[in-house]
């Protein structure tokens, strides 16, 4: 799995509306267009290495259950 194809697929998401998206669902929306389970093992780490050069955007929500949150970014 590339992270072009996880930012493609984001800032796609983020031009239809706000929905920030967890981790499972980017793998499973990307399961369903066809990756085999070998390729969505990289997506967690693609996520962050694209959030870490401020590609996409990213939050941490709750305290006892914590779990982080993704989407693209806003496209003018």
């Amino acid at each position: 799995m590339s992270q072009n194809e996880i930012l493609n697929f984001l800032d796609e998401e983020r031009k239809k509306s706000e929905k920030w998206f967890t981790t499972n669902e980017v793998k499973e929306v990307l399961r369903k267009r066809g990756r085999s389970e070998n390729s969505l093992k990289s997506v967690p780490n693609n996520l962050f290495k694209l959030a870490s050069f401020n590609l996409i955007q990213f939050r941490g929500v709750g305290l006892w259950k914590h779990y982080k949150l993704f989407r693209g970014n806003k496209q003018d």
